[in-house]
């Protein structure tokens, strides 16, 4: 079910981050994106770089995205706001865009919106429970590199190894002119190298252990 909740989390961040950075102008959101070509089930996999895990490649979507992103540019005179939402916990099948939301007795109709007007990604590699998810999601990297192999139980992560600050989100977004800000759980150290505010995020408002610890 861990699994399965974080694939869904990943699905929806994508999902999330690809309506904010291809929004159209007010003018042009009748527009829709555009329909995708190849079928997914029978499309073909290619290796950008021998490094790299085969992709479906989507040059469409892809072109429809800079555009966009050029257009959202010109017109406010900065790269758009990109939003990331990391949910525990939740399945594959609970928002109603992957058949759940009001037929479980939860409408979902923000997501549903979001997933619409975004890319749905239908497979995805996933970690199986928080603290390493979030090092990956922060870092690019498998847990194995970061060494963030399981959660931080409590009373853990006050020493010990952090995520490299070099080759963060976080920090890559502050190179791009972004400010960074972070709200809610962290969990991938308490300790003062650890924190968020010292791994590139400008800002940081939340608790640094885990979702239990929110009272303190």
């Amino acid at each position: 079910m861990q699994a399965i909740a974080m694939k869904t989390v990943r699905l929806l961040l994508y999902a999330a981050l690809v309506a904010a950075l291809t929004a159209p102008a007010a003018a042009q959101q009748s527009a829709a994106p555009p329909a995708m070509t190849d079928d997914t089930f029978l499309a073909e996999p290619v290796a950008a770089k021998p490094n790299l895990a085969p992709a479906i490649a989507r040059p469409a979507q892809e072109k429809a995205a800079s555009e966009r992103l050029a257009a959202l540019r010109r017109q406010h005179g900065h790269a758009p706001n990109i939003v990331l939402v990391v949910m525990d916990d939740v399945g594959w099948g609970d928002p109603g865009v992957y058949g759940g939301g009001i037929a479980v007795g939860a409408a979902t109709p923000h997501m549903d919106r979001l997933a619409r007007e975004g890319l749905q990604l239908m497979n995805t590699y996933s970690q199986l429970s928080c603290t390493p998810t979030r090092a990956t999601l922060m870092t690019g990297q498998l847990p194995i590199r970061t060494g963030m192999l399981r959660p931080m139980l409590p009373g853990e992560g006050a020493s010990g190894r952090g995520i490299d600050a070099k080759v963060t989100l976080p920090q890559k977004l502050r190179e791009a002119g972004y400010i960074t800000r972070a709200v809610g759980k962290w969990h991938l150290g308490a300790f003062k190298e650890a924190q968020p505010q010292n791994v590139g995020f400008d800002h940081y408002y939340g608790n640094l252990t885990s979702s239990e610890d929110y009272t303190a």
